[in-house]
């Protein structure tokens, strides 16, 4: 883990953490024959709307440094782990919640039993992209693309999309 120099601010409302779990997928451009690499997301189902997609995130505990919430929560909501990466911010949510995020890197997906909301989550893996074409609404589809995530988690991946397109090629 980083070392803990941030620590979130909060006014008022409750401090929670997570991540947004990245990588990379090569795709072949069938016109030239050649291999592009493109960035994936993975998002879990909300528990209260399954159709709604969301970060894998919770509270902090006492105690806790929210880089360790970040990454137990990812485990437990998405079943997965991981390296924790940069840094992406500080984030409010409308239930005057504030989220502090990291991407994480090197994803894999944990033992079946060990991943405790198995039951009552669905995660998927999405291209960011396409995402990010509709919050731009430059897709055709932006509407109904956007209606799939709360708006909070488009912001999210709109700051990570920037920083992952300020990375030289082939990271």
């Amino acid at each position: 883990i980083h070392s803990c120099r941030h620590m979130p601010l909060l006014i008022m409302g409750k401090l929670t953490a997570g991540t947004v779990p990245i990588r990379r997928v090569p795709l072949t451009q069938s016109s030239t024959n050649t291999t592009i690499h493109s960035w994936q997301v993975l998002l879990i189902s909300a528990r209260s709307n399954p159709s709604i997609w969301v970060l894998p995130k919770g509270g902090i505990e006492p105690n806790e440094l929210p880089q360790y919430t970040a990454l137990r929560e990812t485990k437990e909501e998405a079943g997965v782990v991981g390296t924790l990466g940069a840094y992406m911010g500080d984030f409010s949510y409308k239930n005057n919640s504030v989220v502090s995020i990291w991407l994480l890197t090197n994803v894999s997906e944990t033992d079946i039993n060990q991943w405790p909301e198995r039951d009552q989550r669905i995660r998927r893996w999405f291209e960011l992209q396409p995402i990010i074409d509709a919050v731009q609404r430059t897709s055709p589809n932006s509407q109904a693309i956007c209606k799939l995530f709360k708006p909070e988690i488009l912001d999210i991946l709109v700051r990570v999309h920037a920083y992952l397109s300020s990375l030289p090629p082939g990271q």
